[in-house]
């Protein structure tokens, strides 16, 4: 009897120990996977904002563009959203840059990367030149929006539609208000 109850114990503490190698394993595999969940969270979160913020410039070219009609100060603020969002998007792109994800993910980002680099410099080129001089910045425009869409399509996988003048871009205000009123 005592034989027969020590081979039991024996049987159940080898029982625990396999459980427990089992658990401690699928702990560790669940922890490497919510690490590398983390890490795509934010990198999509930062590549999210860079396109929010690459239809915020969109927005602000186009304010540029509508704004001959504006006094300084409303000028002034479409220049300062434009330099504020350009600066935003670079720190976003750069953050993208510094997170370590895997080499497929690297690969698109980089080819996302080249394509914002590009349309950031056609943005602000395009942009500060409509404020000077809208007649010589509509020459720019169809290379800027070739750019715009080739860089959400890269990024987003799709054609939006959503990046045209939207009334909630603070810098979007006064050109909408002018536009009302002399309508």
């Amino acid at each position: 009897m005592g034989a027969r109850l020590l081979l039991i114990n024996g049987l159940l503490m080898l029982a625990l120990v396999v459980v427990t190698v089992i658990a401690w394993r699928a702990l560790s595999a669940q922890s490497r996977a919510m690490a590398e969940l983390a890490v795509i969270s934010k990198a999509a979160r930062y590549h999210q904002d860079a396109d929010t913020v690459h239809a915020n410039l969109r927005a602000d070219v186009n304010a540029a563009l509508a704004s001959a009609a504006l006094s300084a100060d409303e000028r002034a603020a479409i220049a300062a959203s434009l330099a504020d969002n350009a600066r935003v998007f670079r720190q976003d792109l750069m953050t993208l840059e510094n997170i370590n994800v895997t080499s497929d993910v690297v690969e698109t980002e980089t080819k996302v990367r080249v394509l914002a680099d590009i349309f950031l410099a056609s943005a602000m080129e395009a942009g500060p030149l409509a404020l000077r001089d809208a007649k010589a910045a509509e020459a720019l425009l169809p290379a800027f929006r070739k750019l715009a869409m080739r860089w959400t399509r890269a990024c987003c996988g799709r054609r939006r539609r959503s990046h045209h003048i939207s009334p909630r871009r603070p810098a979007m205000q006064p050109v909408l208000k002018r536009m009302q009123s002399a309508g």
